[in-house]
C-alpha cells in the first residue's frame, strides 16, 4: 500500500538536537485519520519538530510508558483499559 505524504516546510528555524541512529529505522507504521486530524497535527507538531519526528517520539513514548492515553469523556474506542489489564 503507497499513500503520498505533504511536505510542510516553515521559515523558522528550528533546533533540534539528532541523536545518531544505533538501529535503522526501516518498519512503517500507518493508521487513517480525518484530513482536519492530520492538517491539525501537522500544524500543532511544526511547532515543536518535524511532524514525523513527533509521531515517533510520541511511538516511542507510549512503547517506554512514557505517554498514557487517558480516556476521553465520550469513549469511542474499547481500547482505554486500565494498565493493569494490558
Amino acid at each position: 500500500m503507497w499513500h503520498s505524504c505533504d511536505t510542510i516546510t516553515t521559515s523558522a528555524t528550528k533546533f533540534v538536537k539528532t541523536m545518531p541512529a544505533t538501529h535503522p529505522k526501516t518498519a512503517h507504521l500507518a493508521t487513517r485519520v480525518s484530513p482536519r486530524v492530520r492538517a491539525k497535527f501537522i500544524a500543532k507538531a511544526t511547532a515543536y519538530a518535524n511532524h514525523t519526528e513527533v509521531l515517533r517520539e510520541l511511538v516511542e513514548a507510549f512503547v517506554e510508558d512514557r505517554l498514557t492515553i487517558t480516556q476521553p469523556v465520550t469513549p469511542k474506542e474499547n481500547l482505554y483499559v486500565p494498565r493493569s489489564q494490558d
